[in-house]
């Protein structure tokens, strides 16, 4: 949950739009380009926002789970 912390506004938003819009899902509902077009900006923006939120939050799983197994 603290790693929700680091994530900014951007981040979060592009994180909880994906989820929103089935993103995350098998088979994948949304795609980049549903989420460029709500929000304004290129698929590579969304890419690279998506990958930076999700960076920080799996760098916080992978430590609180060393810190689990220690």
């Amino acid at each position: 949950i603290e790693g929700c912390q680091d994530l900014s506004d951007t981040e979060r938003e592009t994180l909880e739009a994906a989820v929103s819009n089935g993103y995350f899902e098998t088979p994948r509902d949304g795609d980049l380009g549903t989420l460029a077009e709500e929000f304004g900006v290129s698929k590579p923006a969304v890419s690279k926002n998506l990958r930076r939120g999700q960076r920080k939050m799996i760098q916080r799983v992978v430590t609180a789970l060393n810190d689990i197994e220690n």
